[in-house]
């Protein structure tokens, strides 16, 4: 309670609340603060890893959302595998697109959401390094915001398929 309370003095201060967890609890703990927020969630997902480190938690994640109608739409990195893990991907709450980019990070493992003045990434990976951060900042979110939107406005619809 006490952090929370620090964590609001911030906020009215003009200080970003910063929240950080570690472990597969605290990666449930990120993802549940997103199913708080009463806007479409924006993200940018390593589905490939989702998919090897964190499936059941994720499909938990999802019926969630689904059960509170919260909306997503997420851009990913275009691969074969993404595509094809994306399929039929719950469309009733989910959009995707996909980003064509000539450098692809081979160890991304990252997932990076923006909702409701807050910016939540979780890192995934092998010898259990979870880790997730919340940071709540007006100006921090309006930035990625911006830049998120850049993204989803050139990049293509989940229903295109590789040429």
């Amino acid at each position: 309670v006490l952090n929370k309370m620090i964590s609001d003095f911030n906020l009215t201060s003009g200080k970003p609340n910063v929240q950080f967890f570690e472990g597969l609890e605290g990666v449930e703990k990120v993802l549940a603060d997103s199913l708080t927020a009463t806007e479409t969630i924006d993200a940018y997902s390593d589905i490939e890893s989702i998919e090897k480190y964190i499936p059941e938690i994720n499909k938990s994640y999802v019926e969630k959302r689904k059960k509170f109608n919260i909306k997503k739409r997420g851009l990913i990195l275009d691969t074969p595998k993404a595509r094809e893990l994306l399929k039929d991907y719950h469309p009733e709450i989910t959009e995707n697109k996909f980003i064509k980019c000539s450098l692809i990070p081979s160890q991304n493992q990252t997932i990076l959401q923006i909702y409701d003045n807050k910016i939540s990434y979780i890192t995934l990976g092998e010898n259990n390094r979870y880790i997730g951060v919340i940071i709540e900042s007006p100006s921090i979110y309006s930035l990625q915001k911006y830049l998120y939107q850049c993204l989803w406005e050139n990049a293509d619809k989940s229903d295109k398929m590789i040429g």
